[in-house]
């Protein structure tokens, strides 16, 4: 299931990615949604479980054996069956081109939000996992049409686990262009 979502949407997905001295800037398309207000304190041990899980599921192993590989499957059925009890089949989220970072989440929209303003963001970080992340961002600034927050983190802890996953984002691009240039 993960794989199968990979090849479709990964080549759209994953366009650009830069290492500056502030880190690892990630442009990519994500499922992606916002509104008013903070995600409230009650999220961060589902963002923590959420994060680690997303980790977990991109961590390269060695070679699997076929055992491994059915209870993957069955975990990626199950995964899929709770999800969509959850979260129902469709959500409101539109995928969105997003400028990801350890200290910043930049896209485009057409509503202007104050500096300073606290907002709840939405981030559908894997495609085996139909929950989104839930993020406060707090505005850096909202100028013509592009918008950057930053992200606050409820804890060191969160905030690693998000730079992990920034990284296995690159690392799942890269994977993803070499598959493009063998298949070419």
């Amino acid at each position: 299931m993960v794989a199968h979502y990979l090849r479709e949407v990964a080549p759209v997905c994953f366009r650009e990615f830069v290492m500056t001295e502030a880190g690892l800037i990630v442009d990519t398309e994500l499922p992606f949604s916002w509104e008013y207000g903070d995600s409230g304190s009650n999220q961060e041990h589902g963002n923590r479980l959420l994060l680690r899980v997303a980790n977990l599921l991109d961590a390269h192993d060695a070679e699997p054996s076929k055992a491994s590989e059915r209870i993957e499957a069955k975990l990626d059925l199950m995964l899929y069956w709770l999800g969509s009890q959850m979260f129902g089949e469709a959500t409101s989220q539109r995928m969105t081109p997003l400028r990801l970072s350890r200290d910043l989440i930049e896209w485009n929209d057409d509503d202007a939000i104050a500096k300073d303003e606290l907002i709840a963001m939405k981030i559908r970080i894997h495609p085996a996992i139909p929950g989104p992340l839930r993020l406060t961002g707090r505005i850096l600034e909202s100028d013509q049409g592009r918008i950057r927050a930053i992200p606050v983190f409820q804890d060191g802890e969160q905030e690693d686990a998000w730079d992990q996953w920034l990284f296995r984002l690159h690392r799942r691009a890269i994977q993803e262009a070499r598959l493009k240039a063998e298949s070419a």
